[in-house]
């Protein structure tokens, strides 16, 4: 039986040589350089490690090593402490909520990552990268003359309603392609030989028909599906009183999120498998209902309120009882959370009677349970022993008050 030795030290070299040297760093030098066109000269002043692969937490050591200098001078990197699996299962509640007041369309439905940008070739002449005029109404609304030259559009754009439906541009090259025309679709990048940056690997040309006619510009039509697949056509000579001679492209994909229709529910149940944290959230029609109404209480918002100005003793019990759903469970922790407060409160009111004299030991007989009997009684010696002289636990005078006592 053969024994293997694996240290801390020997695994960070294995990453370091068969992932980071080979794979991530280069992933990463090219998405800053793609991503440097919208950025304008401005520097990146954020660099936030999110994710499975933060938890791997030599990657803010390498960044700053290999990239820190030529790529990232003043950028302050910052690693997020919560609990990434919690971070992502609260995404995935907040979109299942979306999801059921939408019926089913949601945030993320039809929504692409990457700016899509074209480079144009007419006839082997060189490459063009012009402006992309939208003609769809609805791209052209958007578009408010502000895309660089190439892009026809820009990241995180939604293509919901305009699925399976033509997108249309028009760009006005330098000749026009009377034999054929070059294209390459690209995410975020303008350079054909970056294979990873380019949609269409498997064709790159599309023939012009004979005798086409052309005007100053050409058009480019993009139909995009529901599963991200997008059919291009360019189209030759269109006018009021011509169709047009069209130069059909062959299909390929682009990165965007599901857009199918969704019949929308009353109970969403999501998955996330990421690299290191995977999350399940069920959001129910009766929990969404819940909220809504909570959401309205003068009360309710009141103790959500205090989330955010209570110490964490009691602030996480109150928490934990606020977004309980279960009627049963709820009661439990609303116990919990008052049993919590009232602790917080004789500990408060203990270190003020602290303050101000020496303490008798038969307080500390107070101290022996956290039930809210003997915390109630510990609040009421300490208040009482020192009424006249309290200083910040003043306010809970209040509460000793004999219409409030009991």
């Amino acid at each position: 039986m053969a024994s293997i030795k694996l240290d801390a030290g020997m695994l960070r070299q294995i990453f370091e040589a068969e992932i980071w040297k080979p794979k991530l760093c280069d992933a990463i030098r090219k998405t800053i350089e793609r991503a440097s066109r919208d950025l304008k000269g401005q520097e990146i002043s954020v660099v936030l490690l999110s994710g499975g692969s933060s938890n791997i937490r030599w990657l803010s050591k390498l960044l700053e090593r290999d990239l820190g200098k030529s790529h990232l001078p003043h950028s302050e990197i910052l690693q997020l402490s919560e609990n990434f699996q919690e971070i992502v299962a609260k995404g995935l509640a907040t979109e299942c909520a979306r999801r059921f007041y939408t019926e089913g369309q949601g945030d993320f439905r039809a929504v692409t990552y990457n700016r899509l940008c074209l480079a144009l070739c007419a006839d082997g002449g060189d490459l063009e990268v012009k402006k992309a005029r939208p003609i769809t109404p609805v791209l052209a609304a958007g578009a408010n003359g502000d895309f660089d030259d190439g892009v026809l559009l820009p990241s995180a754009s939604s293509l919901r309603g305009l699925v399976d439906k033509p997108l249309q541009w028009k760009i006005r090259l330098a000749s026009p392609p009377r034999r054929l025309l070059e294209y390459y679709f690209m995410r975020s990048s303008f350079d054909p030989d970056d294979l990873e940056a380019r949609h269409n690997i498997v064709d790159t040309r599309a023939a012009t028909p004979k005798n086409a006619r052309f005007q100053g510009a050409i058009e480019v039509e993009l139909t995009v599906r529901a599963d991200g697949t997008a059919i291009p056509r360019f189209i030759y000579g269109r006018n009021d009183r011509f169709d047009g001679d069209v130069a059909e492209g062959r299909p390929f994909h682009i990165d965007m999120t599901f857009a199918s229709d969704e019949v929308g529910g009353s109970t969403y149940l999501g998955f996330d498998f990421g690299t290191s944290a995977s999350a399940c959230s069920f959001v129910d029609s009766g929990d969404v209902h819940m909220i809504q109404e909570r959401s309205r209480s003068a009360e309710w918002r009141g103790l959500s309120e205090l989330l955010s100005e209570l110490p964490y003793p009691a602030a996480a019990p109150l928490a934990r009882f606020i977004s309980e759903m279960d009627a049963d469970r709820r009661q439990q922790k609303g116990r919990d959370a008052a049993d919590a407060l009232l602790a917080v409160a004789a500990y408060v009111a203990y270190m003020d009677l602290c303050s101000n004299e020496k303490v008798n030991n038969a307080h500390f007989k107070g101290f022996t349970q956290r039930s809210a009997g003997p915390l109630w009684g510990l609040i009421r010696t300490c208040v009482a022993a020192n009424a006249s002289k309290l200083h910040f636990a003043a306010p809970l005078l209040g509460l000793v008050k004999p219409e409030n006592a009991d």
